[in-house]
């Protein structure tokens, strides 16, 4: 016998425990409860032990450059020709044996730190060949 006047839905819910009417139980235990507390805090600690590994290598990296760098400004301080083979060659050494995550950041500092000693050697290097042109200029003036 067909159905003439209406069609009768009917509304099944998403499990078949609740259709046929089983109580239903929670799907997680303690274990799984604990776990996302723990996780969490364990991310927290990964978190501050990366920026504390971050922190250590920049400050030890600055540190050891920064000594480097005085040196070849003692070494070269007349010589940009030799301050600038110093200078790439430390450079390339140090951004192929520094960590990937850091080779931007030791690049950038280099770069800066390159830059600055290039330009002190070569200001150097005028200012004493002027100072000799002077020096040569002012005796050959007093001998005539």
């Amino acid at each position: 016998m067909a159905l003439k006047q209406a069609k009768k839905q009917v509304g099944l819910k998403a499990s078949v425990a609740d259709n046929i009417g089983i109580p239903k139980f929670p799907d997680t235990n303690i274990a799984a409860q604990i776990a996302k507390p723990i996780s969490e805090a364990i991310d927290s600690f990964r978190a501050v032990a990366e920026a504390d590994a971050a922190t250590d290598f920049k400050v030890s990296f600055n540190e050891k450059s920064r000594d480097h760098y005085l040196q070849l400004q003692e070494k070269f301080k007349f010589d940009p020709d030799g301050m600038k083979n110093a200078v790439d060659s430390y450079s390339k050494n140090l951004i192929q044996s520094s960590p990937t995550v850091y080779k931007s950041y030791v690049s950038n500092i280099l770069a800066q730190k390159n830059l600055a000693n290039l330009g002190f050697a070569t200001k150097n290097y005028r200012a004493r060949n002027d100072a000799i042109a002077l020096d040569g200029f002012q005796f050959s003036r007093n001998v005539y």
